[in-house]
């Protein structure tokens, strides 16, 4: 809105090739989540759809029309645009653990990746926090598996086990916490385009301040523990 407002239009495809013009040595992700899936759900990676928003329906249009990849994952997959999309798909392919070593987000971490969070606060686009979490094996979440009937990006149909470290019951992330340390660190700049706010964030730079809180800080601005929201959960438990 405040686009058209200032410019007189938007539209998402010319707002994806505003990244992609530029990045002609580098890969555009744009996240095609789905928090939605349950233990046992066939899935189709091939027509899914994400619900991460405007830009994740407009690249999930252009991969139908093949003019990006879709990483493999059924949680957490991105659409990516760039020189290296086809060689970031094989390296993840095979990878069945969402917040892995070998998942996307340790491709983003170890190559250098910059995150863009627009128009939301840092709680509700800092998915890479867990990675970081999965990764510093915190106790405050636990690996939990799921089997999908998965048909993959590529038209191959299989029973597939994926794994995802879901937070363990009466725990809250509290990232917005995390703004300050980031900042002071050098790790987040913040932007305004339009008069909409934008995070950037450097996310090899981001894992040392996370990981750090992490292991010396007892994870203050990460999570908290709420005795009230777990009760709520073990009784939902119970008597589901």
């Amino acid at each position: 809105m405040n686009a058209i407002k200032e410019e007189g239009s938007f539209k998402p495809s010319e707002f994806i090739a505003s990244f992609t013009n530029v990045l002609k040595n580098g890969n555009l992700f744009i996240p095609g989540f789905v928090n939605t899936l349950k233990n046992g759900d066939s899935v189709n990676m091939q027509t899914l759809k994400p619900e991460t928003g405007g830009l994740s329906k407009e690249s999930f249009a252009e991969f139908k029309k093949g003019k990006c990849i879709r990483t493999n994952d059924p949680f957490h997959s991105f659409f990516i645009y760039g020189k290296n999309s086809h060689e970031i798909l094989e390296k993840t392919f095979g990878n069945k653990d969402t917040f892995g070593a070998e998942s996307s987000f340790g491709y983003l971490h170890k190559n250098n990746g910059v995150l863009f969070i627009m128009d939301l606060e840092l709680y509700y686009g800092f998915t890479f926090a867990h990675y970081v979490e999965q990764q510093t094996k915190v106790d405050y979440r636990t690996n939990m598996h799921y089997t999908f009937h998965i048909t993959d990006v590529r038209g191959n149909t299989t029973d597939s086990v994926f794994n995802i470290y879901a937070k363990k019951k009466g725990y809250i992330p509290v990232l917005n916490s995390l703004i300050n340390p980031l900042k002071e660190e050098g790790a987040l700049e913040i932007i305004e385009v339009n008069e909409v706010q934008i995070y950037r964030i450097d996310l090899q730079k981001a894992f040392t301040v996370l990981q750090n809180d992490i292991l010396n800080n007892k994870a203050r601005n990460l999570i908290d523990f709420s005795l009230s929201l777990y009760l709520k959960q073990t009784a939902k438990k119970i008597t589901s």
